[in-house]
């Protein structure tokens, strides 16, 4: 399981395990629990237009790590990390775009 994935029940994700729930699994010696009765289950999920300053905005604001993303339709696509974002913005800065 990748740190971070969507939890999914059915087509709904319902939840997230983070490596912060899963240090807290350690802390807690807890290793013997299912993903379920661990996962992050107070989820943020954002439509896939959402601007990446709107992105890192709520992030801040929120003090969460990633977002789960979903069309329009409310099927998943995936999930965007703070890594992610900061990669974005910095090939962004790399290769400027050029307007005539």
């Amino acid at each position: 399981h990748i740190d971070g994935a969507p939890v999914m029940n059915e087509s709904k994700v319902v939840g997230v395990f983070t490596l912060s729930d899963l240090v807290r699994t350690i802390a807690e010696d807890k290793e013997e629990f299912t993903v379920s009765e661990l996962m992050s289950t107070s989820l943020i999920i954002v439509n896939e237009d959402l601007k990446i300053a709107n992105a890192i905005e709520l992030m801040l604001k929120r003090s969460i790590s990633r977002l789960i993303i979903a069309d329009n339709d409310q099927m998943l696509l995936g999930i965007v990390t703070r890594t992610d974002l900061i990669n974005t913005i910095a090939n962004l800065n790399q290769f400027p775009i050029i307007t005539n």
